[in-house]
């Protein structure tokens, strides 16, 4: 008889159908994991689709300008001393201070600056002033500079800085912002009425001493407020006196700090030396 022959040793360079079952499996879970994290991104997402929120268009090329009754497209000078719009106006961040417009009533103006009015009023039948952004032309760019202004200021809680209560619109372009009012004015008109012996030393320090107050705090936060000047120093009868009018300060101070921002003749000498 011949000898039985036994089958070849299996070698080492090929691959059992259990390790070929098993790199399957793990490829399948790594690709069911993916799918799962972009669904789960794709939920959350959901949660602030734009159309949740108002929100405003800007033209792909040009700033859109916002009026009472309708959307113009600005003018060749309005081009070049408007600074363009990327992308849409975004109010979520506002959406948790957000209160009634119907429980705000405009009394009367008490200023005016070059974009924006500030009215009495009352919220809730309690007395309030009222900032509000002037109807005629509101650009896509200062209705964002409001908007940021307005959040801004909802991150402060200082008894040196004039308190925020809430903003309210109908529309976007009715943009409210709703804080105290202060009884006493600003300083800059207490200063006119007054002179050295109604107005001395030891009262100028304690206004002083408030101010520094409101900047310290502010620069705990790493913001600047960049327009310090008498006109946003406002006072009252109990509550004595605070900052305000946050338009253009920064949350950004080593890149800002001697930026050429701010009222002329209230600037330091390093600021309009851009050092």
């Amino acid at each position: 008889t011949s000898p039985a022959t036994s089958s070849p040793e299996p070698t080492g360079t090929g691959i059992s159908t259990g390790a070929v079952v098993g790199i399957a499996a793990a490829a399948l879970a790594v690709i069911g994991l993916v799918l799962w994290m972009c669904c789960v991104r794709k939920k959350k997402s959901a949660r602030y689709s734009p159309g949740m929120m108002p929100m405003l268009q800007p033209n792909e090329t040009n700033e859109r300008v916002v009026t009472n009754g309708s959307t113009t497209q600005p003018t060749t000078q309005s081009k070049q001393n408007s600074q363009p719009s990327s992308g849409e106006l975004d109010l979520r961040g506002l959406e948790l201070y957000r209160i009634q417009d119907k429980d705000i009533q405009l009394v009367h103006v008490i200023g005016s600056g070059a974009f924006a009015d500030v009215w009495t009023g009352t919220y809730e039948g309690e007395l309030v002033a009222i900032k509000q952004l002037q109807a005629k032309k509101v650009t896509m760019h200062q209705l964002q500079s409001f908007v940021d202004e307005i959040h801004l200021m909802s991150t402060f809680n200082s008894p040196y800085i004039v308190q925020f209560i809430g903003a309210a619109w109908k529309q976007p372009k009715d943009m409210k912002c709703v804080m105290e009012l202060m009884d006493g004015g600003d300083l800059r008109d207490y200063l006119a009425k007054h002179n050295p012996k109604t107005f001395p030393w030891s009262e100028k320090m304690v206004h002083i001493q408030r101010i520094a107050e409101a900047l310290v705090y502010l620069h705990s936060l790493s913001v600047i407020h960049r327009d310090l000047k008498s006109r946003n120093v406002l006072l009252d009868s109990t509550k004595g006196t605070k900052l305000t009018d946050f338009g253009v300060s920064k949350e950004d101070m080593e890149a800002t700090m001697t930026m050429g921002v701010g009222t002329f003749r209230w600037m330091a000498p390093e600021v309009i030396k851009s050092h």
